[in-house]
C-alpha cells in the first residue's frame, strides 16, 4: 500500500513548473461541461468515544468496541439475567446468588467501504447542478471466544431444551395457585381469624412460587442447572410448598421442578440468540461480511457568490484571489436501514430525507499558498422505522422489545478548514481539519402498545446519540482546471489522495475511525 502511495505521488509531483497555473479549488464545473467524479474511501475503526457509568459516575473516554461482548460471568451479555437472578434469590432465600456460566471475550472491528460516483453540469459558469450515488459495504469483524467456567451454576433454560417439563411444573403449580386461593376464599368467607390468614399466607406463598418459577424459566436463555447449590435451595423451597398444601388437603404440584442439564459452549452461546426459545430473535453472535448496498442519493446546486483577485502589472499569477460559492444539498431517503434482526448489521444510509445548506470559500496567496474553508448545516426529517427499545450497548436485547418508533436525527453542522501549499502548476499538498457535530436525536413510539409487552422507553434510543468529532487530515490533490482555463491542456482532470486520521470526540456512540480516500474526476465537454 505504501509503494502505491509513493508511486501516485511521485507521479503527480512530475507535473511541470510553478505553481502559476492552478486556480482555487472550486465547486463549479465551467459552463457546458460536465464532470464524472469517482470517490472510492474506506472507514475501519475499533473504538468508540464513549460513556459509561463506573461506581455511581459518569465516565467519558475511549472505548473498545469489543467491551460490549466482554463479560467475566458470560451471561451478562444477554437480556433477563437480572431478573433471573433476583428471582431465584426471593425463591431460593440465597441473598448472594449470582449465575455463571463462563468468561466471554470480543474483540470487534468495523469497516465502512463507501464508492460514491457523481456526475455535475455547468449550466452557467455561477450554477452548477448535480447528483452523487453513493454505494455502501459495511462489515463488522468479530474475534470472539468463549471459555466454560468448570464452577458454572447456569446452563442452558429447561425451556429451551426440555419445554414439555417446564410445562408440566409449571401447569401443577398453577393448579396449585388457583386451588389455594379458592380454599382461602372459603376459608375466609366462613369468618376472619387464624384460618383465614393461614389460609391466605398459603395461597400468597403458593402464587409468588408460581409466578416467580414462570419469570424464572422464561427471564433469559440460560437457567440452574441440577447440581449448582442453589438448585437445591430452590427444590428444599419447592418440598416445603408442596408439603404445606398437602397438608392443607389440597392436591400436591404432581411434577416436579426442571432444571438445566446442558452445559454451555462456545458454540452453544454463539447460537443462543438465534434459537427461537430464547425469544431474542437475532442471527448467532458471528462477523457480519456485509453486502453492497445503495446509499442515500444527494441532488445538489452550486452558485457563484463572489469572485476576485488583485494582480501586479505584467504578473502571471494574482498577487491575491478569493471566491465565495453557496450550494444546496437534499439527500434522498434510497438508504438501507440496519436490520434489528441481524446481529452487527451496518446501515448504509439513513433512508430519511435530509436539507443541507453549505458555504465554500476559498483564498490564494501568490502562486504557493491557498487556503479553503466550507460550513455546512443540515436538517434531518423524520421517518418511521422499526428499533429494539434498549440501551445502546445492549447487543442482544429480547425480540419483543421492537416497536414502531418514529426517528427526527438531530441536525448537524460541519466546519472544513484547509490550507494548501502548491508544488507545482498543478499539484498542492493539503493539510485538513474538520468539526462535525450533531445534535440528539428523537424518538416517540408509534401507534399502540403491543398487548402484553412490557412498556418501552424511547429515552433509552435517543441517549448517547449526540455527536462530535474533530479530524485532521493530509493529502495531495491534482487538478489541471487551471491549466485548461489558460488553454494550456486540452481536457482537464483531477485527482486526490486523502489519510484522515481521528483527533478527537464525544457523543458515546461516536466511532474513532481512519479512512483513506482517493478522488478521480474527469470532464467532459456538452455544448459550448
Amino acid at each position: 500500500a505504501r509503494g502505491w502511495i509513493l508511486g501516485l505521488a511521485l507521479a503527480l509531483a512530475a507535473a511541470p513548473g510553478s505553481a502559476a497555473g492552478q486556480a482555487l479549488a472550486d465547486p463549479l464545473v465551467p459552463r457546458g461541461r460536465v464532470r464524472f467524479d469517482f470517490v472510492p474511501s474506506l472507514s475501519s475503526w475499533d473504538t468508540r468515544y464513549g460513556v459509561r457509568t463506573e461506581g455511581g459516575a459518569t465516565v467519558e473516554g475511549e472505548e473498545e468496541l469489543g467491551m460490549d461482548l466482554t463479560d467475566p460471568r458470560g451471561v451478562s451479555l444477554f437480556p433477563g439475567i437480572t431478573t433471573l437472578e433476583e428471582t431465584l434469590r426471593a425463591l431460593s432465600g440465597d441473598a448472594g446468588f449470582q449465575g455463571k456460566v463462563g468468561s466471554a471475550s470480543g474483540r470487534l472491528d468495523k469497516e465502512v467501504t463507501r464508492l460514491d460516483m457523481g456526475v455535475r453540469v455547468g449550466v452557467f459558469d455561477w450554477l452548477t447542478v448535480g447528483a452523487n450515488v453513493p454505494y455502501v459495504k459495511g462489515r463488522s469483524t468479530l474475534d470472539f471466544a468463549f471459555r466454560a467456567d468448570p464452577a458454572a451454576n447456569l446452563g442452558v433454560s429447561p425451556a429451551i431444551t426440555a419445554n414439555s417439563a417446564v410445562g408440566r411444573v409449571l401447569t401443577g403449580l398453577g393448579a396449585a395457585a388457583v386451588a389455594a386461593g379458592g380454599r382461602a376464599q372459603t376459608v375466609c368467607g366462613a369468618g376472619a381469624g387464624a384460618a383465614c390468614q393461614s389460609a391466605t399466607a398459603l395461597a400468597k406463598r403458593a402464587n409468588d412460587f408460581w409466578q416467580g418459577m414462570f419469570s424464572a424459566y422464561f427471564a433469559s436463555p440460560f437457567f440452574p442447572l441440577g447440581s449448582a447449590p442453589v438448585s437445591t435451595q430452590l427444590q428444599t423451597a419447592f418440598a416445603s410448598l408442596d408439603g404445606a398444601l398437602a397438608a392443607a388437603g389440597l392436591p400436591r404440584v404432581g411434577a416436579p421442578l426442571a432444571f438445566a442439564t446442558k452445559g454451555v459452549d462456545e458454540q452453544t452461546f454463539r447460537g443462543l440468540p438465534s434459537d427461537p426459545a430464547s425469544r431474542i430473535g437475532m442471527t448467532p453472535i458471528e462477523s457480519y461480511p456485509g453486502l453492497w448496498q445503495l446509499g442515500d442519493i444527494e441532488v445538489n446546486a452550486t452558485v457563484r457568490l463572489l469572485e476576485g483577485e488583485r494582480r501586479d502589472s505584467g504578473a502571471v499569477s494574482p498577487r491575491l484571489a478569493w471566491a465565495v460559492q453557496g450550494g444546496l444539498l437534499v439527500r434522498l431517503p434510497t438508504g438501507v436501514l440496519d436490520d434489528p434482526d441481524v446481529f452487527l448489521d451496518l446501515a448504509s444510509g439513513d433512508a430519511q430525507q435530509d436539507m443541507e445548506g453549505r458555504l465554500d470559500a476559498g483564498l490564494r496567496v501568490g502562486s504557493r499558498l491557498g487556503f479553503r474553508g466550507a460550513f455546512r448545516y443540515g436538517t434531518q426529517g423524520a421517518v418511521d422505522v422499526v428499533r429494539r427499545v434498549a440501551p445502546h450497548e445492549a447487543l442482544l436485547p429480547l425480540e419483543n422489545s421492537a416497536r414502531v418508533v418514529r426517528w427526527t436525527p438531530g441536525s448537524y453542522t460541519l466546519l472544513e478548514l484547509s490550507p494548501r501549499f502548491h508544488l507545482g502548476e498543478a499539484l498542492a499538498l493539503a493539510a485538513d481539519y474538520r468539526r462535525f457535530h450533531k445534535a440528539q436525536d428523537g424518538y416517540e413510539l408509534v401507534g399502540e402498545e403491543p398487548e402484553g409487552a412490557a412498556a418501552a422507553d424511547p429515552a433509552l434510543l435517543a441517549g448517547e446519540t449526540e455527536m462530535t468529532f474533530q479530524e485532521v487530515a493530509v493529502g495531495l490533490r491534482y487538478s489541471s482546471l487551471g491549466l485548461w482555463r489558460q488553454g494550456r491542456v486540452g481536457t482537464p482532470a483531477e485527482l486526490g489522495l486523502r489519510w484522515i486520521l481521528p483527533l478527537s470526540g464525544s457523543g458515546g456512540q461516536t466511532p474513532k475511525a481512519t479512512r483513506v480516500e482517493f478522488s478521480l474526476s474527469l470532464f467532459r465537454r456538452i455544448w459550448g
